[in-house]
């Protein structure tokens, strides 16, 4: 039998941090038998090319950019593609038949045999065990410096006027909202914020506390702010496309994931009606809570959610970094309105891997690093605010998760319309879709 394959757009934007790396070298790194420094080539991508009778595709170190596969078909067909409902659809494979190459592999598709061959090329570095060297000022200094340079270089190349943030309020956020305005501003780029909240039970109408921080900070950084605030009717009318497009049925992903699918129709809604040509770019906050093992378990109701494992700082970070392989719940859902989320904190993963975990389990560390590294661009009351996450909301203003599971949407529902939708048989067990993080890969 004689095979082929189909790559299924539409293709993500693809890029390295550093754009002095050069895509044909890092090709035939991927291809030679030597293992080699991917430091130089981090970005956001997905990659393919053909060499003689094999195609090759590979996937960014961290797993940013996604990508699936499946099975030849009948015909001795593989198709490759970046969405599961989308390569599904195109492809009439089940969901049985379909594998993740996984972050920072490459995979070879011999057209001769039908065969794939995946192989590794990244793994995370060590973390050091104590901090009795770490200078957390230089430290700062090196990651303003690593940021200044990979936005100063990305701006320009983007081809666009006008690009966008997700602005929370919160320090993550609010750090990427600044240094994008301070470099947009030297690239004759506009930046527009965007802030979500879910309308108070009953009718109120409260202002968020994510609002309420959104704003000062939007103000006093001169970036316009444009407020998506939607009832908790639109939010539950919103879960099935959420777990379409973030690929996800963890609660905590799937509620970033919602939160995220309005943000993206809004800023669809925006560049259309301002008829603003391109995908769209819009830079986030996202992986720096990975990065500082920054999570906590939330109660509400008597009942526990997002429950952090009982592991050292440490082997949290790891964990944490190791599931962005199966985490579209930004990448995913922003792709489905026709954008291009930008998350600038992966270009500095594997310095954050080298704060030593006895930093870490400080109560401040972050604040005292980020400070170091954005004081002079962030107000100082974003560093004193008491962090809140915008899936609780507060006791009037209605959060993602208190929404649904008021509503009985709760993780065992998502499981089983995550079934429904990408039609799981029975045969295989939801549960195994995701393991140790990572989507399911070729047995």
């Amino acid at each position: 039998m004689n095979f082929n394959l189909i790559q299924h757009p539409p293709s993500p934007f693809s890029f390295f941090w550093n754009p002095a790396s050069s895509r044909e070298r890092y090709e035939e790194l991927l291809m030679a038998d030597t293992p080699f420094d991917a430091t130089p080539y981090h970005g956001q991508h997905v990659l393919t090319w053909r060499k003689g009778t094999d195609f090759w595709a590979a996937r960014d170190p961290f797993g940013v950019a996604k990508l699936f596969y499946t099975l030849p078909d009948k015909k001795g067909t593989f198709h490759l593609g970046h969405s599961l409902c989308e390569l599904m659809a195109q492809s009439g494979a089940g969901f049985e038949k379909i594998f993740s190459i996984p972050a920072g592999h490459a995979a070879r598709f011999d057209l001769a045999q039908g065969r794939v061959f995946l192989k590794p090329y990244y793994t995370l570095p060590q973390s050091p065990d104590s901090s009795t060297a770490f200078d957390m000022e230089g430290f700062g200094r090196k990651i303003r410096s690593r940021l200044d340079d990979c936005l100063g270089r990305l701006l320009p190349r983007l081809g666009a006027s006008e690009i966008h943030v997700t602005l929370s309020g919160g320090l993550d956020s609010t750090m990427i909202a600044a240094l994008l305005k301070h470099h947009a501003d030297k690239a004759g780029l506009s930046v527009t914020a965007f802030t979500f909240s879910v309308q108070g039970h009953d009718g109120e109408n409260e202002v968020s506390e994510d609002m309420i921080f959104a704003r000062k900070a939007a103000r006093d950084l001169k970036i316009p702010l444009r407020e998506v605030a939607i009832t908790r009717q639109n939010l539950i009318e919103g879960v099935d496309d959420a777990l379409r497009h973030g690929m996800d049925w963890r609660d905590f992903n799937h509620h970033c994931a919602l939160a995220n699918l309005y943000l993206a129709r809004a800023i669809r809604e925006y560049r259309d009606s301002k008829k603003l040509p391109g995908p769209g770019f819009v830079f986030t906050g996202e992986l720096m809570n990975e990065l500082t093992a920054d999570y906590t378990t939330v109660e509400f109701d008597g009942a526990d959610y997002y429950v952090v494992p009982k592991l050292g700082k440490g082997r949290l970070r790891r964990l944490y970094l190791q599931g962005m392989d199966s985490a579209s719940r930004e990448t995913g859902v922003f792709r489905a309105s026709n954008l291009e989320a930008m998350e600038p904190y992966f270009a500095v993963a594997e310095d954050y891997l080298q704060v030593p975990e006895d930093i870490l389990i400080e109560s401040n560390a972050k604040q005292q690093i980020s400070a170091m590294v954005g004081g002079d661009l962030v107000p100082g009351y974003i560093f004193d605010r008491k962090k809140v996450r915008e899936q609780v909301g507060s006791e009037k203003s209605g959060g993602v998760l208190k929404t649904l599971i008021r509503a009985g949407i709760t993780q065992d529902f998502l499981k089983r319309r995550f079934s429904g939708i990408f039609r799981i048989p029975p045969s295989l067990a939801v549960e195994s879709v995701f393991q140790l993080g990572r989507f399911r890969r070729q047995p």
